[in-house]
This record gives structure tokens, sequence and C-alpha cells, in this order.
């Protein structure tokens, strides 16, 4: 047998490319990005025992969880919980989320401490938000993940990243980690979805609506083919698009208005007698209605049937007033005749004197009084019942669901979908002036005096 010489310096290289650690030659190597067109992974789904070790530091590897919280501890997630179903693109240092999230319970992006081969030390994380027209909103600040010793994981409450609640789910959400390893390797991976928080809470108001101060005004904003049953501002407090729903409830209003003719009685041997009132009585009713919508810039009028949905779409921190009016029917519009100006004439006797026997006056002198006959609104009522209904919903809710009936939109819907604002039906029996009693007789022009 013959033997082989070698050099000592060869046989210490070869001694120690033996006691190498197993994981020197990963640290020499950049990672290898993942391919592009790779199939979609469900997140925290286990990896091929072909992995190679280069790709034990890449995205697809960070084990990245979105869970609820534990049950004894709200503010920490829960480990043992099933996860959201969602699932994912990945490349070398991105994860993108193919699901729109939606946010409506409390949520936490975790991952486990020893995710890769050596465990995470330190983490942080900064989100920032990227619109349509490819711009990044907010600062890019950092902040801490917080880190559960009990079960080895760090998390990130959703609640932290305070503008998925509020921009448009069409902005694509940006949430950068920054992590460093026990050996001091640093590894930077971005995490891309779009995310839908839960609808928010519309702030709507009552405006004070005040009566006209007589009867003849009242009657008279009546006769212009509307009548003001309701006014109140609604506004969007998001940063975001919203759709709110609206429908009118059944409209049963009755209108009686009094009618007075202060007139004069002409007396041939006196002066008349007046004035004395003559009231007579006028009606109309209301079945339907129309909403007047007044943005900036804008007006616009709806008209509502009963029992029909109407959109009406605000854009993002948008206030607008809505004004709900009702058009009095089953009437003519007539014209209160003109004052009447007039001479009431009769004779007045002169007294007469007697004086022994004979007696002196007595003559009739004919005389004249310049009179006033007008006409006059002294009482309004309008008694009744109506309603409407108020919902918020995204602008790409589906119209079915935004208006189906209530026992028909499920819990999660009502936070993420549709979102009930009210549902009201109101007494309405406003008065002014005289009280409406039996009247003496019917004008003959029924409905609305203006």
């Amino acid at each position: 047998m013959k033997l082989i010489h070698l050099p000592l310096i060869a046989v210490f290289a070869f001694l120690l490319g033996c006691g190498q650690p197993w994981d020197a030659e990963l640290e020499r190597e950049e990672p290898v990005a993942a391919a592009d067109n790779a199939a979609p992974t469900a997140m925290g789904q286990g990896q091929s025992a072909e992995t190679s070790d280069s790709d034990l530091f890449s995205a697809a590897h960070l084990g990245l969880r979105l869970v609820g919280p534990a049950a004894q501890d709200p503010a920490v997630p829960c480990q043992e919980c099933v996860d959201q179903e969602i699932t994912a693109q990945f490349t070398e240092n991105e994860i993108s989320i193919r699901e729109m999230l939606h946010f409506d319970k409390t949520l936490f992006f975790t991952w486990p401490e020893n995710a890769f081969p050596t465990k995470i030390r330190t983490a942080y994380f900064k989100h920032r938000v990227q619109n349509p027209m490819n711009q990044l909103l907010g600062p890019p600040d950092r902040f801490p993940v917080s880190f559960e010793a009990g079960t080895r994981v760090w998390f990130i409450p959703i609640s932290k990243l305070a503008r998925l609640m509020d921009h448009d789910p069409s902005f694509q959400q940006w949430l950068g980690l920054d992590l460093v390893l026990a050996d001091g390797r640093r590894l930077e991976i971005q995490i891309r979805f779009r995310a839908l928080g839960i609808l928010p809470a519309m702030v709507t108001s009552q405006i004070a609506t005040t009566l006209p101060g007589n009867a003849h005004e009242y009657a008279k904003r009546i006769g212009e083919s509307k009548w003001l049953l309701r006014r109140e501002s609604i506004s969007n407090p998001a940063n975001r698009p919203l759709r709110v729903w609206t429908r009118l409830q059944p409209v049963d209003l009755r209108l009686s208005t009094v009618l007075t003719f202060n007139r004069y009685q002409d007396q041939p041997r006196a002066a008349p007698v007046g004035p004395i009132p003559e009231t007579y009585l006028s009606s109309a009713s209301a079945s339907s209605g129309a909403l007047l919508v007044h943005r900036q810039g804008e007006d616009q009028r709806l008209i509502m049937v009963p029992g029909h949905w109407v959109p009406i779409d605000l854009a993002p921190a948008e206030s607008v007033t809505l004004e709900w009016v009702t058009p009095m029917i089953g009437s003519t519009p007539c014209r209160v005749p003109p004052e009447v100006r007039r001479t009431a004439h009769w004779e007045w006797r002169s007294a007469v004197r007697c004086h022994r026997g004979e007696c002196m006056g007595g003559e009739y002198y004919p005389r004249y009084q310049d009179v006033t006959e007008t006409w006059g609104i002294t009482g309004a009522a309008i008694v009744g019942s109506w309603g409407r209904d108020l919902r918020v919903a995204n602008p790409f809710t589906p119209e079915d669901l935004a208006t189906a009936s209530e026992h028909l939109i499920s819990e999660d819907e009502k936070v993420n979908q549709v979102r009930l604002l009210y549902s009201e039906g109101f007494r309405v029996r406003e008065q002014v002036g005289t009280p409406i009693s039996a009247a003496r007789g019917e004008f003959a022009c029924q409905g609305v005096f203006r």
C-alpha cells in the first residue's frame, strides 16, 4: 500500500473545516429569493423538508399568524386559537396577504421567537399606507413589538395600527418589521395587505326647527308645497368614503287650517255691526315625502317613496344636512280673496223734540262709514305620523345586503358591512293659533290657503 503524504497545513485545514458550526456557511451566504410565481401558502403552514438552508431566513419562515385574544388575558394573543383564514404570497423579504382583512374584533399579528435558526432578540415595526396614487401616507415612525414571555411569541395588536380603521380599503397597508437575531443578523420583512376596519359610528344630530310666529305664516309655509318634518345633520368621521342608505316609512299627516272672514253687517237705520268673525275650515293630507340633501356647493332633492331605500354617498370627513319634507296633496292651493274696502250706508234719524204740543225733528239724514273686511288665517295644525330609517355601509357593500331586513343581517355584518343607525317613527301634533273646532261652514276652495 502506498501512503500519500499531505502537507501539514492541509491536514490542519481539513480538521478545521470538519469542526465548523453547522450554520457558519449560512452566515456567509445571502438568502435566495423565493420564486415570484410560487403558489400561495396558508400562513403558519409547515414548509417542505427540501427547503434549502439559504431559505431559512426568508419571510416565508416568519410563521406569521393572525389570532384573537387569550381568554385569560385579552391584551395578549391566544396561541391555541384557530387562525383567521388567510393565504399569502411570499418573496424573499415580503409577505403579501391576498384577502381583505376585516378587523372587526381584537386581533393580533404574531410570530414565534424561534421562527429562524437563531432566536429573534429585538423587533420593531412601522406602519404606512399607500394610496391608489402610490403615495405613502403617514410618518415612518418605529415602534417596539410586544413580546409574550409565557408563550415566547412576538405580537402586534391590530389596535396599534390606527390607520387601518381610518383609510379607504382600496389603500395598501404596509407593515414593516425590523428584526435582530441572536447572532446579530438583521432581517427586514414587509407585510402587505388591505384592511377594512369597523364601520365608524356616524355623527348625527337634529337641528332644531321653530314654528312660525303666527298662524298665517304657518299656513303660508305649508302652502309652499312642502312641510318640513325634520332637519338633521350627518357626518362621516372617517377618512374613507361611506354610503348612507335611507328610506321613508309610511306617512300619514293631516293639515287643518282655520280661515276667518271678518265682515260687517249693514243696517238700514244704524251703523254697521262688526267686525263679525266667520270661521271656515280647510284641510289637506300627505302620504309621501322628499329628502333635500344640502352639501357644500350642491343641493339635491330625492323623491322618497315609502318603503324604498335611497343611497347617499359621503366623501371622507364630509357632513351633509338632511331636510325631510312632505308635500300636501288632495287639495287645491287657493289664494285668499283680497281684503274688501267699502262704504257702508245707512240713514240716521234726528231726535224728535216736542214743545207745547209741537214736535220737531225726526228727519232722516244719510250717513256712511268706511269699513274694511279682511280674510285671515287664525289657526293651523298638522297631526299624524311618519318615520325614517338610516343605515351606513361601505360603498362596495351590495345593495341587497345594505337594505336587507334586520333579522337577515348577521352580527358580524352589522359591524363591518352595515351599521344600523336609526329606525324611528314620529308622532306629529303641532298647532298654532286658535284651536280648531267644528267649522261653521266649508270654504268653496278646499286646501292650502296662501
